[in-house]
């Protein structure tokens, strides 16, 4: 059967199956089945070849020891194509399955430092276990710190921290992006929540080494063509781990570098793409790339109203997905933006280099909101029902700079200084209704509020890595100061009537005023000198310094100051940790790290009308830092200053109902901190793993302290509890088969949180206890890229529970599965869809179920895939809100607001190659 048919049939079969497990989720009340048979439709397609296994050993030639990490590559002989490759693991052992019966491969062998050997072979049908014997490998003479090209290069190459891959061998569809070549990769997974290489976060993408747009992944991944990449080289984020020795491996970001044909460089890249819907939407945009070897020029922007924001420069997702098979519609509200910015680097001889990058963006967002909110008290509950409209207008400038300069070979100093001025406008109207469990009217609030806000944030921040001649002999300086002035002008109107204990009303008609200014500066530095082989001295210096000053001042009326509602605190902080202490390397990988440390603390606490004070802490604590192999475990004890919003002693009565205070005398918070840890990478199997438990016991926590009145009136204030609990778990297994005809992720993982914390209601202290557990699945499948699979499955477990006798325990659970299709019918047709499913437990006031369908289909002309038309549709199913619920405390809260709803669109992108 060709193809074609093949693949009209199977999706026949998605579009019954779907139907019939829509069915029965709607029967069963969850979307699991559903899921499943979704998992086992797509497994079922992957076809067993006729293959064979082999398996082998790379040895070096002088010692006659085993090489890890050696690459060990199929390769298709007639083509080039490469079949599939392993890394060899510690005792220098590969092993491949499933390779192809009846073609003539090539085993080709390369590691770092070695020449390279190749053998020749032929599967016959139902060979089964062909052992290759030993391998040996020849050590060059010439021993560089750098990869050597040479006439064969191997597809992945591991030489001391980085894997490089050879783009050559990962082949994609012509007018691919970086995004579908990063899939292509193996131990590479490519989700909306970003990219991982073998389980490990990608924290940032560089371009010939260089910053291309704050490092932004959406950016590069959706806008930089495959077929200009040359080599991805990925490695350890080293500026995280300067500033961050303690970070076990798997904790550590990843950092993608591009390294660019040279072809490329002769000529500008980019795209352009505008598009017009019904309901009014529209969207418009592009991004043009100038690359040379020693200048870069990256220009865009865009303009919307479907929810695709650019506004925070720091995330920079200006055009994050105008290619992407939905069109968002999970955004609360609806929001038009637009933005521009560019990206500029340049390499001067010396070997400096220096980035610049302006941003400007502004987003209008609009929304409408239900909330019921349900708190159980000691006698009764209080339920308040409420409706918010507001509309918020944002806007913001920000220049960044970055100069990287190699001072020699052994010292590095990077500088990046910002500027960002910013605004906002928000405008609101709600209706709150408070009524006891009876039924009975307690109150009912009308408020309108109108914010306008201004920003002006000076930051600056140097890194310093020096490595003295002694090897592990190291100094490492971080230092960052930030300088943030904030203007808020917050007008109020309510009116309020009460009802209990008999009929009344007030009427608030107010301004406020708040400036804060904040001057923060904080210093790191650790120093690291070995004693021997096996024994170094280190030393570690945190220093933190802060004055904030918090000015707030109230009107009646817009004119007339109120005393009793205005206050001025100012807070004048420096805080320390300095740490001293052995490091020991034993045998078999074990490291052990004990050390002491002295933590102060300092706060000068000044007011205008209350009391002025000091606060200090000090104290010694020990610290120890664990690793065995892939383990590691850490100990630390740390001091924090409370919030400077919770010290203004002026409560915030914006909201007559709900007031908010402040409390001048809370003391700081003493934490005991506990991790563990396991990362793993199985280069035989292809699976990585990962662990991490964290504990802390914190002394002197902030919690809620809440007071009621019989008008329902509640008033809010931190205070400190004695002793809290907080523990925080999360694991993930991955696994890749990735051939040239196939590959399959599949993903296992879970979070769970537990917490043991108090709540203080009408002066009673109660002990309660929270635990949220969400485990998820995930599966990714491209067969011969003509179908595209993703599923996810999430469940999220939310229980509460009090130790007082009146308090119900609470229990909340949802489910989650994201299904996404992608179906290549021909080389120019193309037809995407996406269902999202939320099934809640019964919401009080709401229907509990969510599901929002997108779809689209793309037509492609000219060479390269350069014009793409592209037809879609937002919630074909028109479910035109979204739902959550909180459970905090002692209540629970169902909300419900808008998003875009259904709409058709139709866009056409242009690319430039």
């Amino acid at each position: 059967m060709p193809l074609t048919q093949e693949i009209m049939a199977l999706f026949l079969k998605i579009i019954l199956l779907a139907n019939t497990c829509i069915n029965y989720s709607y029967m069963f009340r969850t979307p699991i089945l559903f899921s499943l048979i979704f998992f086992l439709l797509f497994l079922s397609q992957v076809k067993a070849q006729k293959s064979g296994r082999i398996t082998g050993i790379v040895q070096e030639s002088a010692q006659h020891t085993p090489v890890q990490h050696a690459t060990v590559s199929v390769i298709n002989s007639s083509d080039s194509v490469l079949v599939s490759y392993r890394l060899t693991d510690a005792r220098g052992r590969f092993s491949f399955n499933n390779l192809p019966a009846g073609k003539q491969l090539t085993i080709q062998v390369n590691a770092w430092q070695y020449s390279m050997l190749k053998k020749q072979l032929t599967l016959e049908d139902n060979q089964q276990d062909i052992d290759l014997g030993i391998f040996t490998l020849e050590q060059k003479v010439n021993r560089l710190d750098t990869f050597t090209v040479s006439s064969i290069r191997p597809p992945v190459l591991v030489r001391k921290d980085t894997i490089e891959f050879n783009a050559e061998y990962f082949r994609t569809l012509p007018g691919a992006v970086l995004e579908d070549l990063l899939k292509k990769l193996p131990g590479v997974q490519v989700s909306s929540s970003g990219v991982s290489v073998n389980g490990k976060k990608v924290s940032r993408i560089l371009v010939d080494g260089k910053v291309f747009f704050g490092s932004d992944l959406t950016i590069a991944g959706k806008n930089l063509p495959s077929d200009i990449i040359e080599a991805i080289q990925v490695m350890d984020d080293r500026e995280f781990a300067i500033s961050n020795p303690d970070v076990r491996e798997g904790e550590t970001p990843q950092v993608i570098n591009l390294k660019l044909k040279k072809g490329s460089k002769t000529r500008p890249l980019g795209r352009f793409y505008g598009g017009a819907g019904t309901e009014g939407r529209y969207e418009i945009g592009g991004i043009l790339n100038y690359f040379r070897d020693t200048i870069q020029a990256s220009l865009l922007g865009y303009g919307n109203n479907i929810n695709r924001t650019g506004f925070n420069p720091d995330e920079a997702r200006l055009i994050s997905k105008f290619e992407s098979g939905g069109l968002g519609g999970n955004d609360a509200g609806v929001q038009t933006s637009a933005g521009a910015g560019v990206n500029l680097n340049k390499t001067f001889r010396n070997g400096l280099i220096a980035n610049l990058q302006y941003f400007y963006g502004k987003a209008d967002n609009r929304l409408d909101q239900l909330m019921n909110r349900n708190q159980v008290l000691e006698e009764g509950a209080l339920i308040s029902r409420s409706d918010l409209a507001y509309t918020d207008r944002k806007y913001n400038h920000r220049v960044n700079g970055r100069l990287e300069y190699n001072i020699d070979k052994t010292t590095k100093l990077i500088v990046q200084p910002s500027v960002l001025f910013s605004g906002s406008r928000y405008q609101s109207a709600s209706h709150l209704l408070t009524s006891d469990q009876a039924g009975t009217d307690i109150n009912r609030s009308d408020n309108s509020q109108d914010q306008k806000t201004d920003n002006i944030t000076y930051n600056v921040g140097a890194l310093l890595s020096h490595d003295f001649k002694k090897k592990g002999h190291s100094l490492n300086v971080t230092l960052e100061v930030n300088d943030v002035d904030n203007r808020n002008n917050h007008l109020t109107a309510a009116y309020n009537q009460f009802f209990q204990p008999e009929d009344s009303t007030s009427i608030l008609n107010q301004k406020r005023h708040t400036g804060v200014e904040t001057l923060n500066g904080y210093l790191y530095a650790s120093y690291n000198n070995p004693l021997t082989e096996k024994i170094a001295l280190y030393a570690i210096l945190n220093i933190s310094y802060w004055d904030k000053t918090n000015n707030l001042s109230t009107y009646w009326g817009n004119t007339i100051k109120d005393p009793s509602l205005s206050e001025k605190v100012n807070q004048l902080g420096i805080g320390t940790i300095s740490t001293i202490g052995i490091e020991y390397k034993l045998k078999n990988g074990l490291l052990l790290r004990p050390g002491i440390s002295m933590n102060t603390l300092y706060m000068r606490n000044r007011f205008i009308t209350y009391p002025d004070f000091n606060r200090q802490l000090n104290f010694l604590s020990p610290a120890l830092i664990v690793r065995y192999k892939s383990v590691g475990l850490n100990y630390s004890r740390t001091a924090q200053a409370p919030d400077m919003s919770y010290l203004q002693p002026v409560p915030d009565n914006t909201d007559p109902v709900y007031i908010n205070k402040g409390n001048p005398e809370l003391l700081p918070t003493r934490t005991d901190n506990l991790g563990l840890g396991f990362y793993s990478y199985d280069t035989r199997r292809k699976m990585n793993y990962n662990f991490t438990l964290r504990g802390s016991l914190r002394h002197n926590s902030v919690v809620s302290s809440r007071n009621i009145d019989s008008n329902g009136i509640q008033v809010n204030m931190p205070v400190n509890a004695d002793r809290t609990y907080l523990f925080y778990s999360s694991g993930t297994i991955g696994k890749d088969f990735k051939n040239t005809d196939r590959q399959i992720g599949i993903n296992l993982g879970y979070s769970a949180q537990y917490e043991r914390s108090e709540l203080v209601l009408n002066q009673q202290h109660i002990k309660t206890r929270q635990l949220t557990v969400g485990p998820t699945v995930g599966l990714q499948l491209n067969l011969h890229d003509k179908i595209e699979f993703n599923q996810r499955y999430s469940l999220n477990i939310n229980t509460s529970g009090y130790d007082d006798g009146y308090l119900p325990d609470q229990h909340f659970t949802s489910h989650l599965t994201a299904t996404e299709l992608i179906i290549r019918f021909t080389r120019h047709f193309v037809f995407d869809t996406k269902y999202d499913m939320i099934m809640n437990q019964q919401m009080t006031g709401f229907n509990s179920n969510i599901r929002l369908w997108n779809m689209g289909a793309t037509f492609l002309f000219m060479k390269k895939d350069r014009l793409q038309l592209k037809l879609s549709v937002n919630d074909l199913l028109k479910s035109n809100v979204n739902r959550y619920r909180v459970i905090e405390q002692n209540y629970t809260l169902d909300a419900q607001y808008n998003n875009l709803g259904r709409f058709f669109m139709a866009t056409l992108n242009y690319r430039i190659f």
